[in-house]
């Protein structure tokens, strides 16, 4: 089952209903961070030096230079910056954060939540139950788009984020019924993709 909606980035309080409404024992997260223009401006973020929880590094918090394309020398990481000046990083990286007994779902989110709070943007976020070593089973993926497919709409220009919930066993249709039901109580409409 795959249902597709999509809502006004600028509703932000109700994409972050959507993210709350995942339930705890879902496995992980994956998101990228970007420290925001106005603390930029103001000459408080390290640009090129962040943070990444990441399960390849078992979820130690890890600062780290900005990723780069392949073949490009990466910066190196400004430590002190971040540690003894209080700069805020650059960027926070999750990757499969939520993986592990000692750094839960339910762990990450706080520090996604601390971030947003500040001001941070993102672009996409995958939430993920994988209880076992066999499949994912259902995901919950937000992507921002540039502006909607609908023309009709004085909205349609503005960014969005596309919202994507599958579920790859019907018989456990219970572990996105949170999801779908915080979903369509919001500003959320459903939308087809274009096919060309």
């Amino acid at each position: 089952m795959e249902l597709l909606f999509e809502i006004l980035a600028s509703r932000r309080d109700e994409v972050l209903k959507i993210v709350q409404a995942v339930p705890s024992d879902w496995t992980y997260i994956n998101t990228f961070l970007e420290a925001p223009e106005s603390l930029i401006l103001a000459g408080k973020v390290e640009l090129n030096t962040g943070f990444s929880f990441a399960k390849h590094h078992c979820i130690h918090p890890n600062i780290c230079s900005r990723p780069v394309p392949r073949g490009q020398d990466r910066a190196k990481p400004n430590f002190v910056a971040l540690t003894a000046h209080r700069k805020f990083p650059g960027f926070v990286e999750l990757d499969h954060a939520g993986e592990r007994y000692d750094f839960t779902l339910d762990d990450a989110r706080k520090i996604f939540y601390a971030y947003v709070e500040l001001g941070y943007q993102w672009k996409h976020l995958d939430l993920s139950y994988w209880p076992d070593a066999d499949d994912e089973i259902a995901t919950l993926r937000l992507h921002w788009v540039k502006c909607s497919q609908f023309g009709d709409r004085s909205d349609s220009y503005d960014p969005h984020y596309r919202i994507k919930l599958c579920l790859r066993r019907e018989d456990l249709e219970k572990e996105i019924a949170s999801v779908r039901s915080v979903i369509l109580s919001t500003s959320a409409r459903p939308y087809e993709p274009c096919i060309n």
